[in-house]
């Protein structure tokens, strides 16, 4: 009986570290400070949905300077890709997916498969948002945007309904900085 209790016990240990080894954490990534080269290890490059895109295919106007509609990513840094501001390739913008798990660039932990808009709790200025003809709104405080596909069945003419999204699961999460504001 003891040996079936060990041989237990080493079964959930290994089980409870090679499952936390399927979290990223972005806690020592600093935006506008961090450079791509500082990975020091191989990147690809993808291409970006663009989140603020109309279904006519127009986008906003964009910043200049910055990376659009591409960027990296790196195997150690699963399910996060990574965009650069052009003059110095810091990073301004990291975007995760819908598998993400792992820590935020804030040391707070998430798991993207499972969050809805409700589980977003925040004690600064969390906010509603929806950017002009996108098909995301969602909500966001400081620089992370928490965004939800639009539900077309729901209307929505110039406000939210903020019940309703409420219970929609996060697709989507940016992380973006202003990098203009050090200089």
């Amino acid at each position: 009986m003891k040996s079936l209790f060990t041989f237990l016990l080493i079964i959930l240990i290994n089980h409870t570290i090679l499952s936390q080894s399927d979290l990223t954490d972005l806690s020592k990534i600093k935006l506008c400070e961090t450079k791509i080269s500082d990975f020091g290890q191989p990147l690809t490059t993808v291409l970006v949905k663009e989140l603020d895109k109309c279904p006519n295919g127009i986008t906003p106007l964009k910043i200049p300077g910055y990376q659009h509609k591409s960027g990296f990513t790196f195997s150690s840094y699963k399910n996060v890709i990574f965009q650069i501001h052009l003059a110095d390739s810091t990073i301004y913008k990291i975007i995760l997916n819908k598998e993400f798990k792992g820590y935020l660039t804030d040391g707070k932990y998430i798991d993207l498969s499972t969050l809805k808009a409700k589980d977003i709790k925040h004690k600064d200025s969390l906010y509603w948002f929806k950017e002009g003809c996108s098909e995301y709104l969602g909500l966001g405080y400081k620089n992370f945007k928490f965004h939800i596909k639009q539900d077309k069945s729901i209307p929505s003419e110039n406000t939210i309904n903020q019940e309703l999204y409420s219970e929609k699961n996060i697709e989507i999460v940016t992380i973006q900085s202003n990098c203009y504001k050090r200089e």
